[in-house]
């Protein structure tokens, strides 16, 4: 059986292939579809995060 991920978790995921300038490489993705799609359409929207620290004014 399968785990069902759920809503906020963090996954590595390669995002290789892609298409255009999107990200080509292996990273940590949070989860942010709601578990009632996760579940039940099979589908999961995530959003890649990054590492690079950045100051912001």
């Amino acid at each position: 059986m399968v785990a069902i991920p759920k809503q906020f978790e963090v996954y590595l995921v390669c995002l290789d292939p892609t298409i255009g300038f999107e990200i080509k490489k292996t990273r940590p993705c949070v989860i942010i579809s709601p578990n009632e799609m996760n579940q039940y359409i099979k589908t999961v929207i995530i959003a890649p995060m990054t590492t690079a620290k950045r100051n912001y004014p």
